[in-house]
């Protein structure tokens, strides 16, 4: 099981909602992985003209990246950390301060 698929499993019934954006991938190889459940959560996939618009306006340029938003969709890092612990610590003082 990978960590984000444990981490969903932390938050599941929780104000929590894990988003996947693939940026610059192949769609047949996004299907794939989509398809075989190995990307939990919402997942989305961007077409080239929609991933450089995103990333112009969300100030993103490396991929993968981490990002906590609160209730009202603003980013509150767009650092967020990795791992389980790191991450899980994040999210509830996230879920508490908001």
């Amino acid at each position: 099981m990978s960590e984000l698929t444990e981490l969903q499993k932390k938050y599941e019934g929780k104000e929590v909602v894990f988003v996947t954006l693939a940026v610059w991938s192949p769609r047949e190889r996004w299907v794939e992985i989509v398809g075989e459940g190995k990307i939990p959560g919402e997942c989305f996939l961007f077409d080239f003209a929609s991933a450089t618009v995103f990333s112009t306006v969300c100030d993103f340029y490396m991929f993968p990246s981490h990002l906590l938003m609160d209730r009202s969709g603003r980013i509150v890092t767009r650092y967020a950390p990795v791992g389980i612990s790191s991450a899980g610590a994040a999210i509830d003082r996230l879920l508490k301060d908001n």
